[in-house]
């Protein structure tokens, strides 16, 4: 049994972690979208001879590729540490429990004592500084890797178990 205290920072990087692989391309053909509509709206107003709207326009347009991104991953990160602390305030900072036992993968925390088949495994994803280990029903168990012992539990699960494991130790947000 192994125990473990998820912070606030640990659902936060899980939630940046499942927008990032489920949304990226969708909002980089936004941007790119609203970039050409901005820059043909400049071009449009310089025709009409309002030279300063057509060229905020056009620099606006020129630019939202780039602050566009920041500012939407600016915006994400503080909507989610907004829900999160008022939803799962009392997930933050509370221990945790992980275990193996039976072919059965037991974690409890505040909510209580969960037990779940390795069958239901549905995969455990790994980056840099966590395992996020999904399961068939839509349930997700966020494990940082402080943790050494742990981590290597995890690992040796997997092994074991031939359970499907993603790689990305070198994701960003």
């Amino acid at each position: 049994m192994h125990t473990y205290t998820l912070s606030l920072e640990d659902v936060v990087t899980y939630n940046q972690y499942n927008l990032s692989i489920k949304k990226k391309n969708v909002f980089q053909k936004l941007r790119i979208v609203a970039s050409v509509y901005f820059v043909l709206l400049g071009v449009l107003f310089i025709y009409i001879t309002n030279y300063i709207i057509g060229g905020i326009f056009i620099l606006f347009g020129l630019l939202y590729p780039l602050l566009g991104a920041k500012y939407v991953k600016w915006a994400y990160t503080k909507t989610f540490r907004k829900v999160i602390l008022t939803d799962c305030s009392g997930l933050i900072n509370a221990p945790n429990t992980f275990s193996v036992a039976d072919n059965k993968i037991v974690i409890q925390d505040q909510g209580g004592i969960f037990y779940y088949n390795l069958s239901a495994v549905e995969s455990i994803n790994e980056i840099a500084t966590h395992f996020f280990i999904k399961f068939n029903n839509s349930d997700v168990t966020v494990v940082p890797k402080t943790e050494t012992e742990l981590a290597q539990t995890i690992r040796t699960l997997i092994t074991e178990h031939n359970l499907r494991h993603v790689v990305q130790l070198n994701w960003k947000y």
